[in-house]
């Protein structure tokens, strides 16, 4: 429960972030400027406005109602780079959800998919939100299904929350035996593999539980000889999962090898793509001679995913390694999403030199493709850390130094070397940084201890978007951070709502005994339980349940909660007290 409201209340300190925004040049809009030219200016001003406050993340919080407005225009490229946006600054979720569940049903479909993507980073979620998205599995376009079931995955919901909504929208897909790729939306994981292979054997199931069968990865090594087989399924789709799921299993799959090089023949080029990809991940060197001979006909992806798929399975060859590198470079100028996406994932996977990816980053996160954006992070952030030194020194880099602390974040503890350079990033002038190396130095968590000083400093900061963002981080650091108690009491003063919240949850954190720290946080952690925000409420409660019988006089609230209209709080309230009492 405490990870869940750790990140919830991440977004809510997101959220919260003011307009202001510190700009190292002078010369650049503000906010304000930007919000203007994207209301009444021309078609052009308003797609530069739009992906300029993007940019700025968080800290164009205030340009989300004009943002939301956009979602309406007539031109669709305006509501795509709107949705961008809005998922970039992510405000908070009673600002932007209706509308942005209304984008779900737009007819383009990667603002469809953003839309998904967008809501994916609200949690809890609300019904609406899961029914809508669970309605977006059955879309006609595969990328804005897969951003769909990302967005599920993200959201961490409990099977009895989920299981009924998704077997209605897919009930033309045999509910009987999709039940086991549901269960791994929640997390089911390699427990539900043998089901799996079961709903491998139906025709109507084969092609979702390939899809989660890919999600799940190396663990579902046992699905092996059951998608093996699904490789001669009549529909090709389904062929073509099950290749994607035989190479996200990588080289335990290597008994389906034969019939993946069968496959580099299909009538279907989607079959053929995964085929390739497959035989990439699976690295076994006998497919060299087949990848590299592959009929393209002038098909440039499959050209690329071969050459690609030839490098990965002979890692010491550097010829192959720089042909397959200045192909996949190639491949990030194509106009399909599904190209510029596979290649920034085998750019990374090849272990492509610093030098060469680092100046395609930037341009890569402002891709008008979620799936995009996501596979170019996850990409560096499942290096885990391998990734961290190169991250370190894109830190000092002048282009991308935001995008290395996201990475770093992602990363999370494995990402403690890292620890001394996000602290120093807390002093650089731009805010957006300021907030991405807190946010890091948050997912690091008790590894973070050596960063309390600049945390602390960063906390007194008059910049009140980069105060809350070190004080969270501070919280998530915990006992370690104790010399940072004194400056958090300080903020038990705040104007700010969200100031004193967040003080008071750090302070609970670090000093959970402290009775000086307790008395002052706890009548605001109670108050705290019916705001408006959803996020505070949960977050209060869990709170209020850390301090066990110390947060008793807060036991009638917290009662109080258990009747809140949402279900996470109410859960949370009940955990909340089952701890107070039982300690």
């Amino acid at each position: 429960m405490k990870s869940l409201v750790s990140a919830t209340f991440a977004y809510l300190i997101f959220g919260a972030i003011a307009a202001s925004y510190s700009v190292a040049h002078a010369a650049e809009p503000t906010v304000e400027q930007l919000t203007a030219d994207l209301k009444g200016g021309d078609a052009a001003k308003q797609l530069a406005a739009a992906d300029a406050l993007a940019d700025r993340g968080p800290a164009a919080a205030a340009a989300a109602p004009e943002l939301v407005k956009a979602l309406g225009a007539k031109d669709g490229e305006l509501r795509l780079r709107a949705v961008r946006a809005l998922a970039a600054i992510h405000p908070p979720a009673d600002q932007v959800q209706a509308a942005l569940l209304k984008s779900l049903s737009d007819e383009s479909d990667s603002v469809r998919a953003y839309a998904a993507f967008a809501l994916g980073q609200y949690r809890p979620a609300s019904e609406a939100t899961v029914k809508e998205l669970a309605e977006l599995l059955a879309d006609k376009s595969p990328n804005v299904r897969r951003a769909a079931l990302r967005a599920l995955q993200n959201l961490r919901l409990n099977p009895d929350v989920l299981l009924p909504v998704v077997l209605k929208a897919l009930e033309d897909e045999d509910p009987a035996v999709i039940q086991p790729a549901l269960h791994t939306l929640a997390e089911g994981g390699a427990e539900v593999v043998p089901a799996l292979v079961a709903a491998l054997e139906r025709p109507k199931a084969r092609y979702w539980a390939a899809v989660v069968l890919s999600e799940i990865g190396p663990e579902a090594k046992a699905a092996v000889p059951g998608l093996t087989k699904a490789l001669g399924a009549e529909e090709p789709e389904t062929r073509m999962q099950a290749a994607v799921a035989l190479g996200e299993i990588g080289p335990a799959a290597k008994p389906a090898v034969p019939e993946l090089l069968k496959a580099l023949g299909d009538k279907s080029a989607s079959v053929k793509y995964g085929a390739a990809f497959a035989l990439g991940q699976i690295g076994d060197p006998s497919a060299t001679k087949a990848l590299l001979e592959a009929d393209v006909k002038g098909d440039f992806f499959f050209d690329m995913i071969t050459t690609w798929a030839a490098a990965k399975v002979n890692p010491e060859d550097k010829k192959l390694t720089e042909e397959a590198v200045k192909e996949l470079i190639e491949g990030l100028q194509a106009k399909e999403s599904f190209v510029r996406q596979a290649a920034a994932r085998g750019l990374f996977e090849l272990k492509a030199p610093p030098e060469v990816v680092r100046p395609l980053l930037s341009k890569l996160l402002k891709d008008s493709d979620p799936e995009v954006v996501a596979e170019v992070v996850d990409a560096l952030a499942s290096l885990g850390p391998k990734a961290v030194p190169a991250a370190v020194e894109a830190l000092k880099s002048s282009d991308i130094p935001q995008i290395a602390a996201r990475v770093l974040g992602r990363i999370g503890p494995d990402a403690k070397d890292a620890v001394p350079a996000l602290a120093e990033a807390l002093a650089s002038q731009q805010a957006g940084l300021r907030q991405e190396a807190a946010f890091a130095l948050a997912r690091i968590g008790e590894a973070s201890a050596p960063a309390t000083p600049a945390l602390t400093k960063a906390a007194a900061s008059d910049d009140r978007e980069t105060s809350l963002a070190a004080m969270y981080a501070l919280g998530s650091i915990g006992p370690g951070a104790k010399a940072a108690a004194p400056e958090l009491k300080k903020h038990l003063e705040d104007k700010d709502p969200v100031g004193q919240i967040t003080a008071a949850w750090a302070l609970v954190e670090i000093v959970p005994g402290d009775k000086e720290a307790t008395g002052a946080a706890l009548p605001l952690l109670v108050k705290a339980l019916s705001h408006e925000r959803e996020f505070v409420r949960l977050h209060a409660a869990d709170a209020l349940g850390h301090l066990g019988p110390d947060a008793r006089e807060a036991v009638p609230a917290l009662q109080k909660a258990q009747n809140d209209s949402s279900p996470a709080v109410r859960n949370a309230a009940a955990a909340a007290l089952q701890k107070i009492a039982r300690q």
